[in-house]
């Protein structure tokens, strides 16, 4: 009836077995308290976890912070909801009133000043339904920023409004006591401009540099299919297809964010990253600079392939191979790249 944990493990919130926006299973773990709560068919869980973040300088940001709440809601076995609140906060310790089980992140977030100036919360929301035996349609929608006044306004006051979208359908073939099972998975992930960054830049919702959830920069789109095949209920092989535009900012020789005075202030020689396109989580400053036409920049075309066998040959002991090759064209980092690996894990 009640979990709780202090400590780190693998958390997936959503219902896309590709991956998932507020907390993804292929992301970094975070160090902290998981209180999980299940009464019939309302689950609610909450997260408080100390992340790992840089400054533009290369600094270790101080104490920052990542706290999450999920609200799940299954009212009949065809239909589940979700609905989620985050907040990242850094630089002043622990803050209870994010760790208040019950409160609201987004108003608790402008209950003082230096919170509404530096802390980042959004909003999640998923829902699954499920028509068929073994059909799953899910989607998930992502608030980062929120003002009703400039919904749909293309200028620089447009980039108040953040959001990120997930879609898709899952199918699975096999009876569901059988050892050998197929799962098949196609979905579409957009990210808009500066989504899950901030203008603190310290609260983007990253650890150790790379997104909490979903695994692509804001200002992009993703297309994936994703194939599963269970020999056992403990082999198994996958195979991942995907293809990602991104709008990646403009940077100059160095490989700096093209800066320049600001033109919303002509002649004051303030210096301001107008490169800035909004293709970085780590950089949410410059939002206010131009309109976020989504795919604004210098846009790169990637095209993934990716294999995972694995097989759990006695108890406990694990062994994993994992093929991969990315070609991505444009943008600034233009590559093609072949990895493999071989690994044994002992464990559960």
């Amino acid at each position: 009836w009640m979990r709780i944990r202090f400590g780190r493990e693998a958390l997936q919130y959503g219902f896309s077995p590709i991956d998932n926006f507020v907390h993804s299973i292929d992301a970094p773990m975070l160090d902290g308290l998981l209180i999980d709560v299940p009464y019939k068919s309302l689950r609610f869980t909450m997260t408080h976890s100390a992340a790992n973040g840089v400054d533009t300088s290369g600094a270790a940001v101080p104490g920052k912070y990542i706290a999450t709440h999920r609200l799940a809601f299954d009212p009949t076995p065809w239909l589940s909801v979700a609905v989620n609140d985050m907040i990242v906060y850094w630089g002043r310790g622990l803050d209870f009133a994010y760790l208040n089980p019950l409160a609201f992140f987004v108003s608790a977030g402008l209950g003082t000043s230096e919170r509404s100036l530096n802390d980042n919360s959004m909003l999640g929301f998923d829902v699954a339904v499920r028509p068929l035996p073994g059909t799953m349609l899910y989607g998930a929608l992502i608030v980062d920023d929120l003002n009703f006044a400039t919904l749909g306004d293309t200028s620089a006051q447009g980039n108040q409004n953040k959001f990120a979208y997930q879609a898709g359908i899952s199918q699975a073939f096999g009876s569901p006591d059988a050892g050998s099972r197929s799962l098949v998975t196609l979905e579409y992930a957009r990210v808009d401009p500066f989504t899950f960054s901030h203008r603190s830049i310290n609260a983007s919702y990253t650890t150790f540099g790379t997104p909490v959830g979903y695994d692509i920069q804001p200002n992009s789109d993703r297309a994936a299919l994703q194939l599963r095949h269970w020999f056992t209920p403990r082999t198994f092989v996958r195979v991942d297809l995907d293809y990602t535009r991104h709008g990646e900012n403009h940077l100059d020789s160095t490989g700096n964010i093209i800066a320049a005075e600001d033109p919303n202030y002509p002649g004051s020689g303030i210096l301001v990253a107008v490169g800035n396109v909004g293709g970085d989580m780590l950089r949410g400053d410059g939002d206010g600079l131009a309109g976020n036409t989504f795919l604004r920049g210098n846009v790169s075309y990637q095209r993934r392939v990716r294999v995972w066998f694995s097989a759990e040959w006695i108890p406990n002991v694990f062994t994993d191979v994992r093929i991969g090759y990315t070609n991505r064209n444009g943008g600034n980092t233009p590559e093609d790249f072949f990895f493999g690996s071989f690994e044994v894990r002992v464990g559960y």
